[in-house]
Parts: C-alpha cells; sequence; structure tokens
C-alpha cells in the first residue's frame, strides 16, 4: 500500500511539474540550428529532432539573445526563437548585422557563442586547408603527426612570406555542424569570423613570428606573435600584436610601415607547453584570448574597408578567410577550429527594409538559421504576453543529453 501511495505522489509530481512548472517539447523544425536541431538540414540526411525541457514562465521581461517559447498567434504548435529586439528598441538588420539604435552592440556586450563551421577533430585539416610553396617541387614545411596535430618547420621560410600559413579555402558562410560533427555547407557569405586552436612553440629563430589571420571584405587582420626572447631552443618573452592592412596601407610608400599596429602587449609564452589561443572578428571588435598567456585584448575599428576588385553577386569578401602558420619558427598545431558569428538574411520586411521601432509591450525574435527560418522579419514583434516559457536543456537524443541551450 506505502508503494502504491509513493507512486500515486511521484505521479502527481510529475503531473503538476508538467502542466506549471516545466515541460518537454519536441523541435521538428531547422529554424535553430545548430542552438536547437530539428528536421532534415538537406533532403538526403535524417531527421534531427531533439526534445527540449522548458521553464514555464508568465509574461517574463526578456533580455536580448534569450531562447523563448511563444504561442502561436493562429493557434498552432508553440515556437522557439531568440530574443534580439527588446520593447522600445530601434532595430535594423543590414547586410547580416543587427543594429540597436542605428549602431552596432558595443565591445563586452553578452552574445550568442560564434558557430563552428571548421573542427579537426570532424574534419580532415587538408581537406579544408592549403599552403602555398615557392616551387612546386619544394618540401612541404608541413607533417603530420600524431592525431591530429600538424607540424610545422618553417626554419627556412623568409619572413613575411606565405609558405608557411595554412589558408582555408572554403568561403566562409552560414555553414554549421550537426551534432555527430558532420558539415552542412551554408548559402550566404557571412561577414565576422574566428579561428583558434592550440600550439607549440618548438623552436623560434631570431625572426620567428606565429600568424593567425581573419579577411573581411579589403581588411587583413592578424595576431602576430614574435619578438621572442630565446635561450636555446626555449621562448620566454614575446610581444603579441594584432595587425591590419588593405589596399590603403599596401599603397603606401615603400619607407612606411604596410601594417597598422591597433595593439600590442608583451606575453610569456611558457616553452614546450600547448597553449590555447582565440582570435574573432565579431561586430568591429577584435579579440585574442589565450588562458595560457593570462591575456583577452581587444582592438576596435570603424568600418571595413571594401575590397577593390570584381566580386560574385553578394559577396563582400574573396580569397582564404582564415589561415593559421608562421616563420623561422618550429612549432605545433591542434584542435584547429573556424568559427562564423550569427548572419541574419534580409527576407522578410519588417526590420529589413528600413529601421523598426518595436512597441513597448513586444519584442523581435529571430532564428539562428537565419535562412531558413519564419520569425519577426515575417510576422513582427511579438507581444511579451504570448511568452510562456524558456528553453534551458536538450534532454533526447544522447549526442548532447542534457546539454545546455542557455547563453554561453
Amino acid at each position: 500500500m506505502r508503494l502504491l501511495w509513493a507512486a500515486a505522489a511521484i505521479g502527481l509530481l510529475v503531473v503538476f511539474l508538467m502542466a506549471y512548472v516545466c515541460q518537454v517539447y519536441r523541435v521538428d523544425s531547422g529554424s535553430m540550428r545548430p542552438t536547437i536541431f530539428g528536421g532534415r538540414a538537406q533532403p538526403d540526411v535524417e531527421r534531427q529532432d531533439e526534445w527540449v525541457l522548458v521553464r514555464f514562465q508568465d509574461a517574463p521581461l526578456p533580455e536580448r539573445f534569450d531562447l523563448v517559447v511563444f504561442r502561436s498567434e493562429n493557434g498552432g504548435d508553440p515556437m522557439v526563437k531568440r530574443v534580439v529586439g527588446l520593447p522600445g528598441e530601434e532595430i535594423f538588420i543590414f547586410e547580416g548585422d543587427l543594429f540597436i539604435g542605428g549602431e552596432l552592440l558595443p565591445a563586452g556586450t553578452p552574445r550568442p557563442a560564434p558557430i563552428p563551421v571548421f573542427d579537426d577533430r570532424y574534419q580532415v585539416l587538408e581537406e579544408y586547408f592549403e599552403y602555398k610553396r615557392a616551387t612546386e617541387f619544394e618540401k612541404s614545411p608541413w607533417t603530420h603527426e600524431v592525431a591530429a596535430t600538424r607540424g610545422l618547420d618553417a626554419r627556412d621560410v623568409p619572413p613575411g612570406s606565405q609558405q608557411g600559413m595554412m589558408l582555408y579555402h572554403p568561403d566562409l558562410r552560414d555553414s554549421h555542424l550537426d551534432r555527430d560533427g558532420r558539415r552542412h555547407p551554408g548559402l550566404r557569405q557571412v561577414n565576422d569570423g574566428a579561428i583558434e586552436c592550440q600550439f607549440q612553440i618548438r623552436e623560434a629563430l631570431p625572426d620567428a613570428a606565429l600568424r593567425f589571420r581573419l579577411v573581411e571584405e579589403g581588411d587583413s587582420f592578424e595576431v602576430e606573435l614574435s619578438g621572442f626572447e630565446t635561450a636555446g631552443e626555449e621562448a620566454k618573452l614575446a610581444v603579441l600584436r594584432i595587425l591590419r592592412w588593405n589596399p590603403e596601407t599596401l599603397s603606401r610608400e615603400q619607407g612606411r610601415p604596410r601594417r597598422d599596429v591597433l595593439t600590442e602587449v608583451p606575453v610569456n609564452v611558457p616553452p614546450k607547453d600547448w597553449i590555447h589561443i582565440r582570435f574573432t572578428n565579431i561586430d568591429n571588435v577584435l579579440t585574442v584570448e589565450s588562458p595560457e598567456l593570462r591575456v583577452k585584448v581587444r582592438a576596435t575599428y570603424e568600418q571595413n574597408v571594401p575590397y577593390p576588385g570584381r566580386k560574385r553577386a553578394g559577396d563582400k569578401s574573396i580569397g582564404h578567410r582564415v589561415a593559421f602558420g608562421g616563420e623561422q619558427v618550429r612549432a605545433g598545431f591542434r584542435a584547429v577550429r573556424v568559427l562564423r558569428d550569427l548572419f541574419y538574411t534580409d527576407v522578410g520586411s519588417n526590420a529589413t527594409e528600413r529601421p523598426l521601432l518595436i512597441g513597448r509591450d513586444r519584442c523581435f525574435v529571430l532564428g539562428d538559421n537565419s535562412a531558413f527560418s519564419t520569425d519577426s522579419r515575417h510576422f513582427g514583434p511579438i507581444e511579451l504576453s504570448r511568452l510562456v516559457a524558456r528553453p534551458m536543456a536538450i534532454v533526447w537524443p544522447k549526442p548532447r543529453w542534457l546539454e545546455s541551450v542557455e547563453l554561453p
């Protein structure tokens, strides 16, 4: 009898929680990929619906980039999107970027994490990166070591040469990796990208430099780690710089520096250690982070310099958008990832044709998989009273079991 009472109590508790506190919803749409998977990314790929735990709330006042569940206006199934515009704000989507009050979001504003489009745990590096040789018969400076580690022996590569660089050859588009690590190509060229990896300094000559590069429109931005103090083969003190060059700087007279130094800081490089570094360019803010180097530096710029040549329709950048490598150095690289920022396509008529003022009782929501999402660009801002819950975690399937969907 006690067991029956206990089972009944547990059942009543579960019913109460699911009715008033939380619920599990199946997501069968691909509009929030890769934050929440659903549907098919391609016709010949199996469905990837996910079950999401949501917490009920009564008309909560959301913060920017919160995920929310809201009631459909026509009585259909609830929808999940991301809040990007808050009550009373002026919002505008222009060339993939989000403008609030006519401005890009300032540096340091919490925002969704960049989305991986390449990860060497799932993709083969040589299938997505290439390197240049001085001659067809020259020996490659790159070697494949254990597991996914790549070795670089660029001691003979002249300073400033591209021969020691690995160049990411796919275009940087709104692609994503699914939960099994498979790459799904995107349609639209994105503006902002990022690269992260681990590197190991094995030998540094006097003119040694490591480089991590991101390209947007006519601008090339680079993190340069150089000026090593050396004792034998052990690198110690170095200088980390964020550089910028474009058609304007490259046309300068030879006597003037052809690369602008946006910022520089001294760093201590642990000898022989593996060092994680991440370089991002998001909304005209360049950020370099490395816990081992104990550094997090930013540099900002007003706007990009347009690429001067011919481009494919809809594109603003051409060539290799991401690169890493070095010269006059022997090093190792692993855990290489290429990432991109959220990119909002200009479909629909709300906030895409002209700035839109959001009502005091409404918010503006978008899907992360912008090219395949029906959201406020189509049906306009939604009433706060229609917000009913916030997604908390993936509860099924197993590859992402209990993985949080909160803001990273």
